[in-house]
């Protein structure tokens, strides 16, 4: 994903709700994925399973390391097993958790 798009939705900014830094971790994982992949993010489901989306552990793994550095905090590669699909991860990364 290139630096203007993270840029652009970047969830740190203080004035967001909880809400909104979750949609935008969202909107940011649905992007990600769909370059990933080569699909249209809009067709992607919030609600599928990396796995069944077609992400494999490799992918997963530089998900979650290009999701950190977005997100500016060192995640456990574990989060998107123990939260694998987009509602799932966005939900756990949220400021209200």
């Amino acid at each position: 994903m290139n630096q203007m798009t993270a840029t652009a939705f970047s969830p740190a900014s203080p004035e967001l709700s909880a809400q909104d830094q979750q949609e935008r971790i969202a909107h940011w994982l649905r992007e990600y994925i769909g370059d990933v992949l080569s699909v249209a993010p809009d067709g992607i489901d919030l609600d599928a399973s990396f796995n069944h989306l077609g992400l494999d552990s490799s992918a997963a793994v530089g998900m979650t390391g290009d999701l950190g550095d977005w997100l500016g905090r060192e995640l456990d590669v574990a989060v998107v097993y123990d939260h694998p699909s987009i509602h799932a991860l966005s939900r756990a990364l949220s400021p209200e958790h």
